[in-house]
């Protein structure tokens, strides 16, 4: 879990770009316990302004990187239970709405969101990348 504990590096393929920048989402799909996800989905992360970087020509992936203080900072993910957690990272073409999307605060309670909703609510339309993770406790 130890490298879960920094804020991560996100990349795309070299062949993608948008004018507008980029929107990452993180959410934990089993808080609190896999078994009985009752505060699903858990924000751990809501960024934009992810533009790519300048990259070596032939290079398959490009690094993002953001000037933009993210809406919901990053939360180490803290699995309960002894089951892994899954932690789904969705990448998004920035849509207009999003720099003043007033749907997420940074100090809100971070259970219970709905991803799709929020994507419909500041205009993202349809996620374009993502990945997952699995994370499990070290207490076990």
């Amino acid at each position: 879990m130890e490298e879960t504990g920094v804020v991560p590096q996100f990349a795309i393929s070299a062949n993608m770009s948008s004018p507008s920048g980029f929107v990452v989402t993180a959410v934990d799909l089993d808080a609190p316990f896999r078994d009985d996800p009752a505060l699903a989905q858990w924000i751990h992360f809501i960024g934009g302004g992810f533009m790519p970087e300048l990259a070596d020509p032939g290079a398959d992936v490009v690094m993002l990187s953001s000037t933009v203080d993210p809406v919901m900072s990053w939360a180490d993910p803290n699995p309960q239970g002894i089951q892994a957690h899954r932690y789904v990272f969705l990448l998004w073409e920035q849509s207009p709405q999003f720099e003043s999307q007033k749907v997420v605060k940074p100090d809100q309670f971070r259970g219970l969101f709905n991803t799709s909703k929020f994507a419909e609510e500041v205009g993202l339309g349809s996620p374009i990348g993502g990945t997952y993770m699995l994370v499990a406790s070290n207490k076990y």
